[in-house]
């Protein structure tokens, strides 16, 4: 019975570490991820543990409307250990913003409240 016992926890930890390196290690990982937590659908290339690119993204709100190419960047996993979410490189290529309804551009300070904001790590970008 003991040893049933361990070769079910020995094939769980298996399971379970496939299922990890699949997730931060394939771009079908970081793919399903990606369909998992983003609030818009992108399309995702790269690993988790490399360098991370997603394709168009469109985006729309009261007033505004735009669209980004593409954004890449590279993340460094080790640095969340220090409670940081570490940038060494970010792109934001072909944003596109458009205002819409009538009158000029809002304030960008009252339109976009900032300080409301708050991440539970320190973000890095270099």
């Amino acid at each position: 019975m003991r040893a049933a016992k361990s070769i079910l926890l020995v094939g769980l930890i298996g399971v379970l570490a496939a299922t990890s390196g699949w997730l931060v290690g394939t771009t079908s990982g970081l793919r399903f991820l990606a369909a998992c937590a983003l609030p818009f659908p992108a399309e995702v290339e790269g690993r988790l543990l490399d360098r991370i690119a997603f394709g168009r993204i469109e985006f729309a709100a009261d007033r505004v409307s735009g669209s980004i190419e593409r954004v890449e960047f590279e993340l460094r996993p080790s640095a969340l250990l220090r409670n940081t979410l570490h940038f060494p490189e970010f792109r934001i290529l072909e944003p596109r913003l458009n205002w819409l309804g009538a009158g000029a551009a809002p304030d960008a300070v009252t339109a976009l409240d900032l300080e409301s904001w708050a991440l539970p790590v320190a973000v890095q970008v270099d």
